[in-house]
């Protein structure tokens, strides 16, 4: 056992707090009484990351084609409907591989639109078209439908290019399955389960009409 040793003799060496927590590790900073003076706590480290349901703020999915690129974003509306944004651009004119992100398309699935991009995106409806994304004199829509081995995507907003982008089904499928955790997250107890197979049933009917 080591020991510490002053004027007077010896003493045990006592610990403080964390003088042994394993490297990395966060200080106990409910109790400051062993701390210096001048000792205070990073606010920034006591906050929580914001987070959109289950994923980390940080969380997507990208798509990079020849000429545009695609993301995938979970998102959460202004009356806290858990839902996903498409964001999409074209890749820079200047000779680089970069992708022009300052100039893109920004549409965030509205509540109900939701359950027809998890039906599309999860392959039980062929296609879908969203409209009236509008923001005063600007136009958003969005255009999906599947066709052998992907889902062709086109994005539009007035005064831009539109932009397509061909996903992959394997890559359309993860798309889909973010969509459908979010939207699990609105309904306490629902299953990602019993979800699909609303949507399977609502994806029959329509078929029908």
């Amino acid at each position: 056992m080591h020991q510490n040793y002053d004027q007077q003799g010896w003493r045990p060496h006592v610990a403080t707090p964390n003088q042994y927590a394993p490297s990395g590790a966060r200080p106990n900073v409910g109790d400051q009484s062993n701390q210096p003076a001048s000792y205070q706590p990073s606010q920034q480290s006591a906050q929580p990351s914001k987070k959109h349901g289950p994923f980390d703020a940080l969380f997507s999915l990208k798509v990079h084609g020849a000429k545009t690129a695609l993301e995938l974003k979970p998102d959460i509306t202004r009356k806290d409907f858990h839902t996903v944004r498409i964001e999409a651009a074209h890749k820079k004119n200047d000779g680089t591989k970069q992708f022009d992100w300052d100039n893109k398309i920004v549409l965030q699935i509205t509540k109900s639109e939701l359950p027809v991009f998890c039906q599309v995106f999860l392959g039980l409806l062929n296609q879908l078209e969203f409209k009236g994304h509008n923001v005063g004199d600007v136009l958003k829509s969005m255009k999906a439908a599947h066709q052998p081995g992907k889902v062709f995507v086109n994005l539009q907003e007035t005064g831009k290019q539109l932009i397509a982008i061909p996903v992959s089904l394997p890559e359309a499928v993860m798309f889909g399955h973010v969509a459908l955790v979010q939207y699990c997250q609105n309904f306490p107890g629902l299953s990602t389960d019993a979800a699909l197979a609303s949507f399977r049933a609502m994806a029959q009917h329509q078929m029908r009409a």
